[in-house]
């Protein structure tokens, strides 16, 4: 008789083998609210906002950055009362927004 681990095993396997037969390569679907910051949900419409770790228009996505880079930038950002990842979701948002204006003065 087969262990649980085994079966477990054998679908993971099938499951790669399907991959590898049939490779799907990423494709991005930008959002059809380009430029535009989501407003932050609110449960019912109403009441306190929803923390981003637990708004679903937010990701979780972890980046290296030098030490001294992160430390200044999370002074600056506590003193000026700003959330660090709101910084770089409008640095990311509009570096983005500069690929795609370029991308499509190259395709004219």
């Amino acid at each position: 008789m087969a262990k649980p681990s085994d079966k477990r095993d054998e679908k993971m396997e099938a499951l790669f083998q399907k991959r590898v037969q049939n490779p799907q390569p990423h494709q991005h679907q930008p959002s059809t609210t380009e430029n535009q910051v989501p407003e932050p949900a609110t449960p019912n419409g109403q009441g306190r906002k929803l923390s981003k770790s637990k708004d679903p228009a937010w990701g979780k996505f972890t980046i290296l950055l030098k030490k001294e880079t992160q430390l200044d930038a999370s002074y600056y950002a506590e003193r000026l009362d700003h959330d660090l990842s709101d910084i770089a979701e409008d640095l990311l948002s509009r570096w983005v927004s500069e690929q795609r204006q370029s991308r499509q003065k190259d395709s004219i």
